[in-house]
């Protein structure tokens, strides 16, 4: 037998074999190769919407450095039944402890962690903590590393009944031991169920796209806890305690943290108070941008804006342009705290923004981040202290080191106003002080106000205040402070104290609508961008502004629409990438927040090349088609698809073939024949179908002169050829 014939046998018999395997295991996955891994479900990032409770809870605020650590480690010893923490970064070597603690004493408290990958400044610590920890049994697992940039959040919830937002992380520098230096950085504890539900469904949405710890992932190296010593006094040591009805807004980047930025900023009527680390992102076009416009339109229609940030990133523009619009900014002072690291709003003494968000596109717009909007008096008028006190011990220069402000805030048409000019940043080379006043339209007063002296928060005489008598509502009074050292005046800016016995209701912005992805690529040129429909709280939607850019932030906007549906057909002439963002605007004008950002990419396909008219008959039989070079806008054209037909409609196609070049010889017997020609780029597009040229084929018919005898005479000549060549070798 042939090695062929076994070989064939053997065929046979293995065929054979797999069929009866599939026939007794009709229900094996034979398509999923041995040793390959199963790939994991894709799980879409879940989208939280704006959401304002009306809640009658608990709220407890507390601040760092004053009392963070004893607040913190309250909640958590109260723990019964379980913590989540959803996390940037920890450090803190006595949290770590803490949490060993609370598994000791209470071995059954479900505890979570979900930590930031590759955290900036965290990334050895958070190892640690995460090798430590899972180490002693917890779960741990890392936030999605394509879901976010960074997930910056700091959040924890207690029990499902507490949750706690942070602006700082569970850092060294954010729960200090008692007068150790630290950051600024604002607290807030909320009790109550159904706002923890909230963010239960964050937490439980990032714990399912996270990724579980591995000691592959690192082990990091020890916290360790050496921080240097303060002097600072910690006059906020006891936390806030209140209750009552509120409205409460849980925000999250990147859902709706520039919705609820914007409607703070837009909400206000009478004060405006930011204390931030930074801006960054300036004149990008993006979602600062956006911030920036708010504040210098808030300030245009009358409010008082104060700003409290950090020599950093992009300072200078941002003092430069507050300042051009007589926006009072100062530097957060140094010499108590490490670092302002706070990230909160307080909006006309009643509303406060608590936050991990930072102002930079990637924060609002690409992080995950975490901050609650209250709209509670009480709790707003405690924030308001901190940030007073930080106010009046901050320093500022583009201000000629001069700063004031008063006390009321708002005040009504009883209260007597005390103004204080702070003169720490030339203390104690201060030789006069004097306050300028100009009460509504009447004209500018001048008084020295040195005699009028109270110890600042250091203890040294160099805070110096006016009385203004109590004015009628509606009043708006201006203040500037001038300190003249030897013979040189600093003066402040002017601001605006503003009498209001009440404050009007204001209107408040369109939700934000959600933008549809318009796939990822398209090959003509024309596609629609469509978008959910947004709601106005108090009016109605006037239309939508839809805007197109070669880069996401927006910084060149290269078109622009205005309608009042929730689509629009775009058509774009060149290939590229192109990204879209759409925003509401209501029927009195007031811009709600920028929607997602959508992107597509357009591969333009060649032009399509022109067919040559090949004539109107051939008695040949064999012909040349040709026709025009083809160009491609993006790329190069690889050929070209040449087809015949016997109909014009191409329905039936006699003869397709793919050619480089820019013509086809062409040999048919007698009809009429139609062409066409399409060029294909090196993406694969093809061009549209080139004009279609026909042909008639009419070889005429020689009587008595039979085609066999053609044929045969052929023969002959070939055969005849081929003899006299062997002949000449």
């Amino acid at each position: 037998m042939t090695s062929m014939s076994l070989f064939r046998r053997g065929l046979f018999g293995l065929s054979l074999v797999v069929l009866i395997v599939m026939t007794l295991f009709p229900l094996m996955n034979v398509s999923q190769p041995l040793g390959s891994t199963i790939q994991p479900t894709i799980i879409v990032p879940q989208q939280h919407t704006w959401q304002t409770f009306n809640r009658n809870m608990n709220v407890t605020t507390f601040v760092s450095p004053d009392g963070s650590r004893d607040e913190l480690w309250h909640f958590l010893n109260a723990a019964q039944e379980s913590i989540y923490v959803e996390i940037y970064g920890i450090n803190h070597p006595h949290i770590l402890d803490l949490i060993h603690q609370l598994n000791a004493s209470n071995p059954s408290l479900d505890m979570k962690f979900l930590l930031g990958w590759n955290s900036l400044g965290y990334t050895s610590e958070n190892q640690y903590v995460a090798y430590n920890l899972t180490q002693a049994g917890f779960e741990v697992r890392w936030t999605s590393n394509t879901d976010f940039t960074y997930a910056h959040q700091k959040f924890v919830i207690i029990d499902n009944e507490t949750t706690i937002i942070h602006s700082g992380n569970w850092a060294k520098t954010s729960f200090p031991e008692f007068q150790k230096k630290a950051n600024r950085e604002w607290s807030i504890a909320m009790t109550d169920t159904q706002i923890t539900s909230y963010y239960r469904a964050v937490f439980d949405g990032d714990w399912r796209n996270g990724t579980a710890y591995d000691i592959s992932h690192g082990t990091g190296s020890p916290l360790t806890y050496s921080p240097a010593s303060s002097t600072y006094s910690h006059p906020f040591a006891t936390a806030g305690e209140f209750s009552g009805s509120m409205n409460v807004t849980p925000i999250v980047s990147p859902d709706t943290s520039l919705q609820g930025i914007l409607y703070c900023i837009n909400i206000a009527q009478a004060t405006l108070d930011i204390q931030i680390p930074y801006f960054t992102s300036v004149g990008d076009g993006g979602a600062v941008d956006d911030i920036i416009d708010a504040i210098l339109a808030a300030k245009a229609r009358g409010v008082t804006v104060r700003v409290i940030t950090e020599e950093d990133q992009d300072w200078v523009e941002i003092e430069q342009i507050l300042i051009d619009n007589d926006i009072s900014i100062v530097w957060h002072d140094t010499r108590w705290f490490t670092a302002n690291h706070n990230k909160g709003i307080i909006v006309d003494g009643r509303i406060v923004l608590v936050s991990s968000i930072n102002y930079s596109d990637n924060s609002i717009t690409n992080n995950r981040e975490a901050g609650v909007i209250i709209e509670n008096e009480e709790i707003a008028q405690w924030y308001l202290q901190v940030y007073n006190f930080d106010w009046g011990i901050a320093d500022c220069d583009a201000m000629e080191e001069v700063n004031v402000y008063w006390n009321p805030s708002i005040p009504k048409s009883s209260n007597t106003i005390n103004v204080t000019v702070y003169g720490h940043m030339l203390y104690p080379d201060i030789d006069e002080v004097q306050l300028d006043v100009k009460i509504g339209s009447d004209p500018w007063s001048n008084q020295t106000i040195t005699s009028n002296i109270y110890p600042s928060a250091e203890g040294q005489l160099e805070n110096f205040f006016r009385e203004i008598p109590a004015q009628p509502d509606g009043t708006n009074i201006t203040v500037v402070g001038r300190i003249r050292n030897a013979t040189t005046w600093h003066i402040g800016i002017p601001m605006v104290i503003r009498v209001r016995n009440a404050l009007v209701t204001v209107n408040q912005p369109p939700s934000t609508p959600t933008l549809a992805d318009p796939g990822t690529v398209d090959t003509d040129g024309s596609f629609t961008v469509s978008w959910s429909a947004a709601t106005d709280p108090d009016g109605t939607v006037n239309h939508y502004q839809l805007q197109i850019s070669d880069a996401d932030t927006f910084t060149t906007v290269t078109d622009e629409w205005n309608t009042s549906g929730t689509s629009q057909l775009v058509t774009v002439t060149s290939q590229g990438v192109y990204y879209f963002r759409v925003r509401a605007i209501d029927n009195q004008d007031l811009n709600g927040a920028w929607s997602n950002t959508v992107d597509i990419t357009v591969l333009l396909p060649p032009s399509a090349p022109s067919l040559n008219n090949p004539g109107d008959i051939d008695v040949v039989g064999t012909f040349t088609v040709s026709w025009t070079a083809s160009t491609d806008p993006d790329g190069t054209v690889t050929h070209y698809q040449f087809q015949i037909s016997d109909t014009s409609g191409f329905a039936t196609i006699l003869f397709t073939t793919n050619t480089t070049q820019l013509s086809q010889v062409v040999t048919a017997p007698n009809g009429v024949y139609y062409f066409r020609v399409r060029a294909i780029d090196n993406d694969g597009n093809p061009s549209p179908w080139s004009n279609t040229e026909s042909i008639t084929v009419e070889v005429p018919f020689i009587p008595g002169f039979p085609i066999e005898a053609i044929i045969l005479s052929v023969a002959i000549v070939l055969l005849t050829t081929l003899m006299l060549r062997r002949r000449r070798q």
